[in-house]
Formats: structure tokens, sequence, C-alpha cells
């Protein structure tokens, strides 16, 4: 009897360390994905050329004793 139930606790041993490195390997792929993200952001450095900033801007008639001829 005793042959049996060390065979059950070693078969529910073995099936939770399945799910624990399935849940490690997981962890480890996410990781890895945002380890390659952040490591492309930090590359890239999201630079652009400088463009120059041009509008014309309205300006108001001058009022007033100066704009008076």
């Amino acid at each position: 009897m005793s042959f049996g139930m060390s065979m059950d606790m070693s078969m529910a041993t073995h099936e939770g360390s399945g799910i624990v490195n399935r849940t490690r390997r997981i962890v480890l792929v996410v990781a890895a994905l945002a380890l390659a993200l952040l490591a492309y952001a930090w590359i890239d450095g999201g630079r652009e050329p400088l463009r120059p900033i041009a509008e014309p801007v309205p300006v108001p008639p001058v009022s007033g004793p100066e704009g008076v001829q």
C-alpha cells in the first residue's frame, strides 16, 4: 500500500511542477518581449528631424495717438 501512496504523491508533484514550469515559461517570454520592446524604444529614441514652425500671425492695426499720421 505504501508503494501506491508514494506513486500518487510523485504523480501529484510531477503534475504540479508542469504547471509551475509552464507559468515560469510564460513569465519569462513576457519579460523577454517587454525587454525587447524597451531595447527597441531605447535604440530608436523617437528622434525626428526638426521642422521650423512658420505660421503667419495676424497683427491688429495700431490705434491711438501713435497710429495717427
